[in-house]
């Protein structure tokens, strides 16, 4: 089944530029140590928030749009190169504009020019996240995750070289990280090129119909990932670049377990949208039961192994790490859920139900960031994190049990024809 296949081809991938950004992490924590560590954190936190406010669900409308057949390819890749040059500049002037309101709260000790390098990656940055959609909506997986192999594998290279061969210090990790993201971008469109002729004329309808479904996914895109980094902002607010550098090693690792669901999730939206609703219904609830059955093995095994995990990886300096991460778990599981259903709302057209969730959840993170933080350090931080997604992913159950046949226990457990599938898969039966 060429939905497996891509799945697995996907996860690979995606495992892989884990393993990189994993191996980039244990890096720039043992040579920059807690306090380096935590303001590369914050300065590549820049870089992810500046992303987000750019994305501006355009990615998601391509694979929309091509796989609906409302625009032609060719003209999909025209109008997103030249989305990604306006926003991206747009982006990099707003946070010139911008920069000093926070000079004594975030980035109080965050170096200027560590931030102004970071801020020049934005419009390639959309690039890459433009085009790799377009690779998805155009069933080019392989394609796809030879991009996100080789831009996570540069960085690594690089950064390695930056700081263990040439002591360049945070400067040089950051400066790295804009190399490899720069390289990025050029291979992206190098390998388009080979498969497409752009006319290279703009469509402005297109680009009309490109922002108007863009922006009703967007909501729900801008506010799930700053859900995502709403947290580690809120921590680099009320405490000290040490602590930041102590959750990022928890926040990572809580991240390593969404490879699977994301890895699927990233296949499941292209398939979804060229499929009639009961079917993509009945499909979606396969998938999260799935899911839900693997991600549950895997946090009991980091659960139990958290501790190890982090001293091996890390260091004993980083043990502080250990609660915030368990801590974490259960939201990490939530989340998985989350990402496959609202895969579906996307496929129906329907991208503001994700929207809704997403502001319900942030909303919660924040208030119990602000609440919690300052008394529990970075372990309320994970709290507040962990009820956001729990409370998102409820919402999603509800909407999609609501909305098609498919029963709650259907989507969340695993069937007896599941179990004979695993028992035949591991040679049981």
């Amino acid at each position: 089944m060429k939905f497996i296949r891509d799945s697995i081809g996907t996860f690979a991938a995606q495992a892989t530029v884990f393993l990189s950004k994993f191996f980039t992490g244990i890096i720039t924590a043992r040579v920059l140590g807690p306090e380096g560590k935590g303001v590369y954190t914050i300065v590549i936190l820049v870089y992810t928030v500046a992303t987000l406010i750019g994305n501006f669900g355009i990615g998601n409308a391509n694979v929309y749009l091509i796989g609906r057949r409302k625009l032609k390819t060719e003209e999909v890749v025209t109008n997103s190169l030249f989305l990604s040059l306006v926003i991206g500049i747009g982006i990099i002037f707003l946070f010139w504009g911008t920069h000093s309101y926070l000079e004594n709260s975030v980035f109080q000790n965050v170096e200027p020019r560590f931030l102004y390098t970071i801020i020049i990656t934005t419009p390639f940055a959309l690039m890459v996240l433009y085009l790799g959609n377009i690779f998805q909506a155009m069933d080019q997986f392989v394609k796809f995750n030879v991009v996100e192999v080789l831009r996570a594998g540069t960085r690594l290279i690089l950064i390695a070289a930056a700081l263990l061969a040439l002591k360049l210090g945070v400067l040089g990790a950051v400066e790295s990280w804009v190399i490899a993201e720069i390289a990025a971008a050029g291979f992206a469109l190098y390998l388009l090129l080979k498969i497409l002729s752009p006319k290279w004329k703009l469509n402005l309808n297109g680009i009309k119909s490109t922002l108007s479904f863009g922006l009703r996914s967007y909501a729900e895109l801008f506010f799930l990932y700053l859900n995502y980094q709403i947290d580690m902002i809120m921590v680099a607010y009320f405490t000290e670049p040490k602590q930041v550098g102590y959750y990022s090693i928890a926040f990572a690792i809580s991240r390593m377990i969404l490879i699977l669901p994301t890895s699927i999730g990233i296949v499941l939206y292209p398939k979804l949208s060229t499929f009639p609703e009961q079917k993509g219904d009945e499909f979606t609830a396969l998938v999260c039961r799935h899911i839900v059955f693997i991600i549950v093995l895997i946090l009991l095994i980091i659960g139990i192994f958290s501790t190890s995990i982090i001293k091996l990886l890390y260091g004993t300096a980083f043990l502080p790490s250990v609660t915030s991460l368990l801590i974490l778990l259960p939201g990490t599981l939530a989340i998985s859920i989350y990402k496959q259903l609202t895969r579906n709302f996307l496929s129906r057209g329907k991208p503001q139900w994700g929207a809704y969730l997403s502001i319900i959840g942030l909303a919660i993170a924040i208030s119990l960031d602000v609440l919690l933080i300052p008394r529990y350090g970075i372990a309320g931080g994970a709290f507040a994190s962990s009820i956001s997604f729990i409370t998102m992913s409820i919402g999603a159950l509800y909407l999609f049990t609501k909305t098609s046949r498919v029963p709650l226990l259907n989507t969340l457990f695993i069937t007896p024809r599941d179990v004979k599938f695993y028992s035949q898969k591991v040679g049981l039966r």
